[in-house]
């Protein structure tokens, strides 16, 4: 599975601010998301972006997005 991608296009994220409470936050073209794990069933998957751990769902990063590094079955 690619490893980061740089957005074409804005898309939704969820931020946690508690274990209760979660932020929606617009992530801008040409932000550079890292993949942190694999998607839920939801759709989600965690992504690292600008040192957050943020939540979006897979689909969108795949369609408005570019992947710019592949992760290597060494690393």
């Amino acid at each position: 599975m690619p490893a980061m991608f740089r957005l074409r296009e804005a898309i939704v994220a969820l931020h946690p601010r508690s274990e209760e409470s979660l932020t929606i936050l617009t992530v801008p073209h040409g932000a550079v998301l890292k993949l942190l794990g694999e998607p839920q069933k939801s759709g989600l998957v965690d992504v690292l972006w600008n040192g957050r751990r943020i939540a979006v769902f897979l689909q969108d990063i795949e369609s408005r997005g570019e992947v710019i590094e592949v992760a290597s079955a060494g690393a």
